[in-house]
């Protein structure tokens, strides 16, 4: 600011100061806004008004409206708690199963055996099921068919591990799975 912008300033305190003094000599009164001497005024744009169709019913802004909260990623739904991989990876031992390999365990209708492919396991009939076989491993995914008199039912668990299927009153949990062997849990289905 120039010499004179600070002597014109100056100028302006020292009246203002000399006009709110209220009996220190001055008029008292201060020239209406905008007036030479006065206070300065603003200009402000008022704000646009909401688009209102021929309707006359207001239309909300466009476009998604972001939660006041975090959102997770999109994708496949995962439970709440932590979820062990039923994936061991190459070479790397399954979890002990409860009974082994002893697939004549399961003929009470509650086990917990590894299994291969082509393994028939023996479950009782009262559960909808006279056996249960292994046709298939493949990755992540196990293939399983029940028969019954009359019926035959094949299922496909993978995923995580604890993934659970019904087979008419059988309940059957993937354990794990990895190199072409799982291990199961089966037990009858809740009611049963």
């Amino acid at each position: 600011m120039g010499g004179t912008g600070r002597a014109v300033l100056a100028a302006g305190v020292v009246l203002a100061a000399a006009g709110c003094g209220g009996g220190g000599g001055g008029s008292g009164t201060v020239p209406p806004p905008g007036a030479k001497g006065g206070p300065p005024t603003y200009r402000t744009r008022p704000a646009a008004p909401p688009a209102v169709p021929p309707s006359g019913v207001p239309v909300p802004p466009t476009g998604p409206t972001p939660p006041p909260w975090p959102v997770p990623p999109t994708g496949p739904t995962a439970p709440p708690w932590p979820v062990p991989r039923t994936t061991a990876g190459p070479g790397a031992p399954l979890p002990r199963a409860a009974n082994g390999t002893d697939l004549k365990a399961c003929r009470t209708g509650r086990c917990e055996v590894q299994v291969s492919p082509r393994d028939r396991i023996p479950v009782p009939a009262r559960l909808g099921v006279n056996e249960l076989t292994v046709t298939a491993i493949h990755g992540d995914d196990i293939t399983l068919r029940g028969t019954a008199p009359g019926t035959s039912l094949t299922v496909e668990l993978g995923g995580n591990a604890g993934a659970t299927t019904m087979m008419n009153g059988l309940a059957i949990t993937l354990v794990a799975i990895a190199d072409g062997r799982a291990v199961l849990r089966v037990a009858p289905a809740p009611g049963r």
